[in-house]
């Protein structure tokens, strides 16, 4: 799931229902360094609306949100905690 196809997946069948994330940018983060990258939490966010209702990654779907969530709640603790 985690492929280049994974992300087109996402730009041509969802993207419409929630436009806010800009392809070109997006794919251009991907592909820089690490420390570039965009959050886990949003990479995982595109892959499990990616896979929703998809015959061959649906399967994934759950697992995804999971791993989605998990990211989100880090970061979030991350936010929010005073150093």
């Amino acid at each position: 799931m985690l492929t280049p196809s994974s992300h087109q997946l996402f730009f041509q069948t969802q993207q419409h229902f929630m436009p806010i994330v800009h392809q070109g940018n997006y794919l251009r983060s991907f592909h820089s360094p690490p420390h570039m990258r965009p959050p886990l939490c949003l990479q995982y966010a595109i892959w499990t609306v990616a896979s929703n209702g998809h015959p061959k990654y649906g399967c994934y779907h759950d697992a995804l949100y999971r791993r989605a969530r998990q990211y989100l709640d880090s970061d979030e603790l991350k936010v929010c905690t005073p150093p």
